[in-house]
């Protein structure tokens, strides 16, 4: 068996990388079919709106100025489910204006690198509950920015006090996920940040249950 698998190994690799090659070529030119069939009903997408205002604040100096007057504070909840798209432009939004802050920005066109007007950008999330990278909001992005708003002078406030769990679960859970989360952040994994219940016990009623299965079971038997 060994042997045939190291036969047909490279001609299957083969194999996938040209249907991947036909295949990124088709889906390419749908999308781009798509976007022409869309400009020509003058309609736009979800995609399409997060994509163009990013360019418009990135390119129109007068309308970014324009609506970092109007919003001149930005609250964002459940960051964790922010998409790179998203993020540039509360970014361009948040950003410093005056030119001791904006001198310090080696790429002005790079919203990785943009200085933020103290007190303007307040986000809210939990790196551990980013699960939505099927639309491109995983955990680098939410450590980027927040590494972002530390170095221009914002300050980090762990939260850790758990309202929702009764200490039974919260002490279950920070032995169990102490193990699998490291002690550090790493541009792919949130650290360990242990939960402090912040509720009462309420009996022996609450808390953890194992439940073990047999691992032979028989009908009729009960587990």
């Amino acid at each position: 068996e060994s042997f045939h698998a190291d036969v047909v190994q490279p001609y299957l690799a083969a194999w996938r990388q040209y249907v991947y090659r036909l295949s990124i070529g088709l889906l390419t030119r749908a999308r781009l079919a798509a976007s022409d069939e869309r400009r020509r009903l003058n309609s736009l997408n979800y995609g399409d709106l997060l994509n163009l205002t990013a360019r418009v604040l990135r390119e129109n100096v007068g309308v970014r100025r324009a609506l970092q007057q109007k919003y001149r504070y930005l609250l964002v909840d459940e960051f964790q489910d922010t998409d790179p798209v998203q993020a540039e432009i509360v970014f361009w939004l948040a950003e410093a204006t005056d030119v001791a802050s904006t001198a310090i920005t080696t790429n002005p066109r790079d919203w990785r690198q943009m200085p933020l007007r103290p007190g303007a950008l307040f986000v809210v999330g939990d790196p551990k509950q980013s699960i939505y990278r099927f639309r491109r909001a995983d955990v680098e992005i939410y450590q980027r920015v927040r590494d972002r708003i530390e170095k221009t002078g914002g300050q980090v406030a762990m939260l850790t006090a758990c309202f929702r769990s009764v200490p039974a679960l919260c002490e279950w859970a920070n032995g169990a996920f102490a193990e699998i989360f490291p002690m550090e952040a790493t541009p792919e994994q949130p650290s360990f940040a242990g939960l402090q219940a912040a509720r009462g016990e309420k009996g022996a009623a609450f808390g953890v249950r194992v439940i073990e299965v047999p691992e032979k079971l028989s009908k009729g038997d009960d587990v």
